[in-house]
């Protein structure tokens, strides 16, 4: 079977509808000059809820992002913001300092003003890094901290701060020991919002500006051809045998999908392959696995004013967060971001508890979901205002084990990191030399990168430069 169209988008994420609610929106095309390939049997990508048939409690959870960051520049939320759909009680600000357990009990971060030096660690993260200094993992970076500091901390803030900055591995989504120190805290610009109504809405919002005919579910791609001399200059193969022929390619696929090789059953061959310097990027930026762990219980045993509580790990060595999990590690090997789902969403039937896990411990519990209680009961036990008792139902995140996703957003490793590299997948290098295929996605962008706003911008930018294209004289449209 075989299909023409002016413009071909693979992938129907957020970056992917956008770019199509873009095209269409500017009368420039239509419904027949449109499609989207999309290898699941959703649309939505990393966006998605559980089936509230799921839940006891009737919930539906957000899997994938449950933030706006970045608010002061938010392109999603300030459009949703204007459209009517983001008012007041859909989000709200759950910034307030997180009470914090160790292994021990509640540690006072306050009182000890912990949570100042946690707050001056991350301040000296950027001091630290110029031009010529060579990268360190973040572990690595608040180490040299500590040095520079010593005669100025206390004991216990010695103590506690490697194993406090470690929460930055519930928002990288790999091991401190691995992340990059130069990357790991790039400026922000504004607070992070909890997004109450979750972000399948805006999956929604976008889908509804799309005509139905322009989706074909069910299309992984497997081969993607340019000849420039043709007519439609680029040819796109699925595994189920059906052909496209289109004059603009936005590829959306996760960075993840970008990194497998040609021969891979999920992977996608380039004919010619792609150029040296942007398989060099590809290959040097890494894919994190952020996963969630939802407990709903006949009560609830802990304190219900609290938006959140923050665990901190055991002082562990770097060999044993490192690498893939071949069995359960013990409690407190990994840090842990508890959101308090009964503030969030209260319920007469009971209560939730949602946490946040890190690489690699999400690979483990997604693949042995069974085991997530065993591991975080001894951690849950120390935030316990009552008896605590066993949850009624647990689910789990799988996006590792999701072929089409296979982990969360971009990440990136001390050894490979380099802001060029998100740079060069935002610019020229981006589009293969003299064609119009293009790429879009958190992933290529240097503001946003890993966020749902990042993803939608890139989606802005591609069908941008496509319309600008197709209004050139030169066009052969």
């Amino acid at each position: 079977m075989s299909k023409s169209a002016k413009v071909v988008i693979i992938g129907a994420g957020v970056s992917g509808l956008k770019a199509a609610e873009v095209l269409l929106s500017s009368g420039k095309l239509d419904k027949n000059d449109l499609l989207i390939l999309e290898a699941q049997d959703r649309v939505g990508g990393r966006l998605q809820d559980t089936k509230i048939e799921d839940s006891k409690l009737g919930i539906k959870y957000a899997l994938g992002a449950l933030w706006y960051h970045d608010t002061l520049a938010n392109t999603p939320l300030r459009d949703l913001q204007e459209k009517g759909l983001v008012k007041v009680g859909d989000v709200y600000y759950d910034d307030l300092d997180a009470p914090t357990f160790t292994k021990d009990g509640v540690l006072d971060v306050s009182s000890s003003k912990l949570n100042r030096a946690l707050e001056e660690a991350s301040q000296f993260f950027p001091l630290f890094f110029n031009d010529e200094t060579p990268d360190l993992s973040c572990d690595e970076v608040v180490t040299e901290y500590i040095k520079a500091h010593e005669k100025l901390l206390t004991e216990e803030q010695k103590e506690y701060l490697n194993r406090g900055m470690r929460l930055l591995e519930i928002w990288h989504g790999i091991p401190s020991v691995k992340a990059s120190g130069r990357m790991a805290l790039l400026k922000h610009e504004g607070r992070n919002l909890l997004n109450k109504k979750g972000f399948t809405f805006l999956i929604d919002t976008l889908k509804k500006e799309i005509p139905d005919s322009c989706f074909l579910l069910k299309q992984p791609v497997r081969s993607i051809t340019q000849e420039m001399h043709a007519k439609k200059s680029i040819m796109v193969e699925t595994k189920n045998g059906l052909t496209v022929e289109t004059d603009f390619l936005i590829v959306t696929v996760p960075l993840s999908i970008l990194k497998l090789d040609s021969n891979d059953e999920y992977g996608i061959t380039w004919s010619p392959p792609l150029p040296k310097p942007l398989k060099g990027v590809i290959d040097n930026l890494g894919f994190a696995a952020l996963g969630k762990v939802f407990f709903e219980f006949d009560r609830i045993w802990w304190d219900n004013k609290e938006e959140r509580f923050q665990v901190f790990p055991n002082k562990v060595e770097a060999s044993e967060v490192d690498h893939a999990l071949e069995k359960l590690p013990p409690p407190f090997t990994f840090p842990a971001l508890v959101v308090n789902y009964a503030k969030l969403y209260p319920n007469k039937l009971g209560g939730s508890l949602a946490i946040l896990t890190p690489s690699p411990l999400t690979n483990y519990l997604e693949s042995h979901p069974n085991e997530a209680w065993t591991y975080f009961k001894p951690m849950l036990e120390k935030i316990a205002i009552k008896p605590i008792e066993d949850p009624v139902n647990t689910l789990v995140t799988d996006w590792t084990k999701n072929p089409f996703i296979r982990g969360s957003y971009t990440a990136i490793p001390a050894e490979t990191a380099d802001l060029a590299l998100l740079n060069a997948m935002e610019h020229e290098s981006l589009g293969l030399e003299g064609s119009n295929i293009r790429f879009a996605g958190e992933h290529t962008v240097s503001k946003g990168t890993g966020c749902v706003h990042g993803a939608y911008d890139s989606g802005i930018r591609e069908a941008d430069w496509v319309l600008n294209a197709l209004s050139k004289p030169s066009s052969k449209l």
